[in-house]
């Protein structure tokens, strides 16, 4: 379970969480639930962020994963710029 998922069970949206579920593991969100799950994803990704203690002992340990993170990131954030 994700935590997309968590939140919207937290917030009593179980048939939402359920529908959520269903239709990301198919890839597919109906336009009524996509803005709503669109903005669970952001605030889930916010969360995760603020979580990060310590980039710096994490990039030193996965020095080889560290390049494709990065990467992903800078993929992030040009999409994000788009949606402004």
């Amino acid at each position: 379970m994700d935590e997309i998922q968590k939140t919207l069970i937290k917030a009593g949206r179980k048939d939402l969480a359920q529908k959520y579920f269903d239709r990301t593991s198919a890839k597919y969100i109906e336009r009524e639930d996509l803005s709503y799950a669109m903005n669970e994803a952001f605030d889930a990704l916010a969360d995760s962020i603020k979580k990060v203690k310590n980039p710096d002992a994490w990039a030193t340990k996965r020095y080889r994963s560290a390049p494709g993170v990065i990467e992903q990131m800078e993929k992030l954030t040009e999409l994000f710029d788009k949606m402004r």
